[in-house]
């Protein structure tokens, strides 16, 4: 597919998305997902408005499609324990406070995070 074409295709407004069969404004994070990996792994901006809402989506995402951190996201990360914990690990690549609330919500998450980034707790200086 021509590199214009592309362009087209992921720009279009209440149009048909062709690559995905449905107008914009039932566009899922699913579908946003699933449309960029099969159309080569590109970034698509405008379908970012709509993955960002889905923790999971996200992730994926960042992982598949951007290789890199995705910032417009990470609010919605921050919320889901597995997510947080993944992304602070592979992404983040060092202590991420916005996703330690949600991490701290699984015992065994919370102690592979903290010792991935060295990190004493209060609960470790005074037991």
């Amino acid at each position: 597919m021509r590199l214009a074409s592309l362009h087209n295709l992921m720009e279009a407004k209440e149009e048909l998305i062709r690559g995905i069969g449905k107008p914009f404004s039932q566009v899922t994070p699913r579908d946003v997902y699933y449309f960029c990996l099969d159309y080569g792994k590109v970034r698509w901006r405008r379908g970012e408005e709509i993955i960002k809402r889905s923790p999971a989506y996200a992730y994926a995402y960042a992982r598949d499609i951007l290789r890199g951190r995705f910032p417009e996201a990470e609010n919605a990360m921050s919320k889901d324990t597995e997510v947080a914990f993944n992304y602070a690990i592979h992404f983040v690549g060092e202590r991420w406070p916005e996703g330690e609330e949600a991490i701290k919500k699984s015992k065994a998450l919370w102690g592979e995070y903290l010792n991935a980034f060295d990190i004493e707790t209060e609960e470790d200086i005074f037991v």
